[in-house]
């Protein structure tokens, strides 16, 4: 069923996906034919000034400020007449040169005239004439002005300004900047490193836009023949290397046109408002794919732009489709890890009853064989009937932590368990472990020893609490102490079990230590959780229901403490520390 409704909505979609590609290929036509209309109207006002070009008379029109089309080198020296060379030659060291050439200025053409005023005005700037010097510069001006002057004297007059502190005159670089390159650049830097930064930013960008304008201007002279031959009801649109030339005659011969970027145009029209239906395509140059629509043969192709919308619906839809089958699977997969847990659980259960009932039937016996030989009279001695009765209490007391253990597993897990927080003493709490735990050390065959170094130290706990944590701790102790084999301090073989308090800052620590074959380093977390007992154990060797130390545990992380199994240093067994956080000292105590 799932591969019927996939194969569905496959067809469905390649459907879809044919009707989409075919509106997509009308769209672009109609937007490629109003582009080719747009084009024939010659919409040269998007051009830029240095993208323009006109004829006129049969011929380009070069404007002024370019000068000519190609960039010519500097025009050779004059010749000088032999009176003002002499005198040039003389300026700097014969007074009387300098009046020499002033009566000699009204003689001499616009480029002789403007090359000995340049001469004059250093002069004066290098002798601090300044009113002198600006006369000349004026003078100069007016030579720049009718555009005879040669192009070293517009630089040399750009230098002597920038020298001077003054403006650089617009003249001056106008002139330059109809120059080649290289003179150009080298005025730039020239400009620049007399601190003149605008005018040499300014010249650069003169310059720039003179070539841009030389380019536009040989890309015309090379059709200048077909441009004006061309009818004034038939604009020109050409692709002419890898630009764009627009023209249009008027009905006396001549007519204006550009020369433009394909792309960068195509641009400027797609955001002016000449272009009236929706744009659909990519704009390509040649585009060699047979669905391109050519706009200028070889220069400008439109692409139609497939925008496979439906795409997404049937991704949507086969996204449904998964998630419907992640989601049974989902379920499939849920109810059988509900059935797991529900196994888990039982099995769980059943090994807790069947642990508990063992547990609990162990102190039980014991109590009964214990009662009758007291109630049948079979113990005659006073001391064997006193240890009897020790043996009561004893087991009894094993009995009741080992109810406790279960109820507060219940009550925990309902979070039901709460706390009666009063000062406590710790030497009262160690006493009263120590009386319970000793009896159980003798029936056990282990030698006991208690090791009180917390003086008046006090905690801020549930009494009952805590002595259950101690007993479940000293329970575990006697349990595996038993089975141990190391050696004491003495040198004697067997068992032994020990209790120290320490008060240490603001911490008190109960340790509880046993020599029997301790945890081992990969198990001294994992005893800590409920049901669990070490692998040594897990059979049923020792007997327990895996539930003293996780309670153990629960009681002091409740009280604001820690209990952790530290490795033993000191030779086999095992140490478990209770850390909890002593109460603060009573005022009147302290005083």
């Amino acid at each position: 069923m799932l591969t019927l409704g996939v194969r569905s909505i496959v067809v469905a979609w390649q459907d879809a996906e044919r009707r989409s590609i075919g509106d997509a290929r009308r769209a672009a036509e109609a937007c490629a034919a109003e582009l080719r209309s747009v084009l024939l109207a010659a919409p040269l006002d998007l051009a830029e000034p240095s993208e323009r070009f006109a004829i006129a008379a049969g011929e380009l029109v070069v404007d002024a400020r370019v000068g000519s089309r190609e960039a010519s080198p500097e025009e050779p020296a004059l010749a000088l007449s032999g009176q003002v060379r002499a005198s040039l030659d003389e300026l700097e060291v014969d007074q009387g040169a300098a009046a020499r050439l002033e009566l000699l200025i009204p003689s001499l053409g616009p480029k002789a005239r403007g090359a000995v005023r340049l001469a004059l005005a250093w002069q004066a700037h290098r002798t601090g004439d300044g009113r002198r010097c600006a006369q000349l510069v004026d003078g100069l001006l007016t030579d720049l002005a009718q555009a005879a002057a040669l192009r070293q004297t517009a630089a040399g007059l750009a230098v002597l300004q920038a020298s001077r502190g003054e403006a650089v005159p617009g003249e001056a670089l106008a002139t330059v900047a109809r120059g080649t390159s290289g003179e150009n650049r080298a005025l730039v830097e020239r400009l620049a490193e007399l601190g003149a930064t605008a005018a040499a930013e300014e010249l650069a960008t003169r310059h720039a836009a003179v070539v841009e304008e030389r380019a536009t201007l040989r890309v015309a002279a090379s059709l200048v023949g077909a441009l004006v031959a061309a009818a004034p009801e038939r604009p020109l649109v050409l692709g002419v290397g890898e630009t764009l030339l627009l023209y249009r005659a008027d009905a006396a011969g001549e007519g204006r046109g550009a020369v433009v970027p394909p792309f960068e145009f195509t641009a400027r029209l797609r955001a002016s408002p000449l272009l009236k239906a929706p744009w659909s395509g990519t704009v390509r140059a040649g585009s060699t794919n047979p669905a391109a629509i050519d706009i200028v043969p070889g220069l400008l192709a439109l692409e139609p732009e497939h925008r496979p919308v439906d795409r997404a619906a049937l991704l949507g839809l086969l996204l449904v489709l998964l998630a419907c089958a992640i989601a049974f699977a989902g379920g499939l997969l849920a109810v059988r890890r509900g059935i797991v847990r529900e196994r888990e659980a039982m099995r769980v259960r059943s090994e807790f009853l069947t642990t508990v009932t063992h547990e609990l039937r162990t102190p039980i016996a014991a109590l009964r064989l214990l009662a009758e030989r007291l109630v049948e009279g079979q113990v005659k001695d006073h001391d064997r009937r006193a240890e009897y009765h020790a043996m009561l209490a004893s087991e009894a007391t094993r009995l009741s932590a080992l109810v406790e253990n279960v109820l507060d597993l219940g009550r925990m897990e309902r979070g039901e368990r709460s706390y009666d927080r009063r000062r406590v003493p710790v030497r009262e709490l160690v006493a009263d472990a120590a009386r319970v735990v000793a009896t159980l050390a003798r029936a056990k065959g282990l030698r006991f020893a208690v090791d009180d170094r917390s003086g008046d130290a006090e905690l801020d706990a549930d009494r009952n609490a805590i002595q259950q944590a101690l007993l479940n701790l000293c329970d575990n102790a006697q349990k595996y102490g038993a089975s141990g084999t190391g050696e004491t301090d003495s040198g004697e073989s067997g068992g032994e079990l020990s209790l120290e308090a320490l008060a240490d800052g603001g911490w008190i620590h109960l340790r509880v230590r046993d020599r029997g074959p301790g945890v081992p380093d990969d198990e001294r977390e994992r005893i800590f959780e409920r049901f669990v007992r070490g692998r040594a154990h897990a059979h049923g060797g020792v007997p327990g229901a895996g539930l003293g130390l996780h309670l153990a545990r629960a009681i002091a992380r409740a009280h604001g403490g820690e209990l952790a199994c530290e490795p033993r240093t000191d030779g086999p067994g095992a140490c478990f520390r209770l850390s909890l956080p002593r109460a603060p000292a009573d005022e009147a105590r302290s005083t």
